[in-house]
């Protein structure tokens, strides 16, 4: 069998070991059977990167970490809610901190659901790519 994780789910859990199950139900009147857990080892990065957070009015997200550098790092934001939405790559401009300001149509595309917010951080000299934590946020 064959089972695809959650892009999302894997970005949270990394450096950490997690257990995944699956559950079948055979029939209408039948009880849901668990699988065992498998522990599921996912890969650290060189540095953990906390979530972003969000404003009250949910239309900027700010990230903070003091390696962020200007001129040399970018970032990139993930929004996924009913449909998933990256930005543009930006250039970092503040020492150890970004404002991206959330486009309206995509605060209210996603009334009413459950938002999974990250960054990704790059740099200009193509190092891989480092991702936060993910912020759930339930939009009003």
């Amino acid at each position: 069998m064959t089972f695809q994780v959650p892009r999302m789910e894997v970005i949270d859990s990394i450096g950490r070991t997690v257990n995944v199950t699956f559950s079948v139900k055979r029939g209408a009147s039948s009880p849901i059977e668990t699988s065992k857990a498998l522990p599921l080892q996912i890969e650290q990065q060189r540095i953990v990167l906390g979530p972003p957070s969000i404003n009250g009015d949910y239309s900027i997200v700010t990230f903070s970490h003091p390696d962020l550098k200007p001129g040399y790092n970018n970032i990139r934001m993930r929004w996924a809610g009913p449909v998933t939405r990256d930005t543009a790559i930006q250039s970092i401009v503040a020492n150890g901190i970004q404002s991206i300001a959330v486009p309206a149509a995509w605060a209210a595309e996603s009334k009413g659901h459950t938002v999974l917010i990250n960054v990704a951080i790059g740099s200009i000299t193509g190092d891989r790519y480092l991702f936060s934590q993910v912020l759930r946020v339930k939009i009003p």
